[in-house]
């Protein structure tokens, strides 16, 4: 098995598209490594790209949810967090893809999809499933896994999906 290392998340490449065509619309595609976007993730980030995908898609409920107000325990944070406050907020988190749902991996965890091995990196990973295929692979969009900061489309195998739709 060959193992894929990238600083965010790491994940073997399929196809790689330039990131404001394939972005569609990603409003952070351009802006400097550090700023933050409209829900306060890091732009060109994983959870950042996940979280436009989510806000495009009109869930009300997980916009409301999306940054914990001072006093409330659920935070988004890093991808690594995401299925313990898609848990804590009531939404499903499964083994079964659907599309509109979001692809998450934890801090190191493994998936292996066609001989090769994905990787999450510490901070884990998350990406928006865009199709599922019969032998339980899916295609997701994602920012920071195959390009440093930049949109990538693939096919893989992902450890759990959040069903995080109103």
């Amino acid at each position: 098995m060959r193992k894929l290392g990238i600083a965010g998340a790491v994940l073997g490449c399929l196809a790689v598209v330039a990131p404001a065509q394939a972005a569609g619309g990603y409003p952070w595609a351009n802006v400097g490594v550090g700023q933050m976007d409209s829900w306060g993730f890091n732009a060109r980030q994983c959870t950042s790209y996940v979280a436009w995908r989510l806000h495009q898609s009109g869930d009300a409920a997980f916009q409301d949810n999306m940054i914990a107000p001072t006093g409330r325990s659920v935070q988004w944070g890093n991808a690594d967090h995401w299925a313990i406050a898609a848990r804590q907020l009531g939404y499903v988190v499964s083994k079964t893809p659907a599309v509109g749902t979001v692809a998450q991996w934890n801090s190191f965890e493994k998936s292996s999809y066609k001989g090769w091995t994905i990787t999450a990196s510490a901070y884990g990973h998350v990406a928006y499933v865009v199709a599922v295929y019969s032998d339980g692979s899916v295609k997701v969009d994602e920012y920071d896994a195959t390009r440093s900061h930049g949109f990538s489309t693939e096919r893989l195998r992902a450890p759990r999906f959040l069903y995080i739709r109103g």
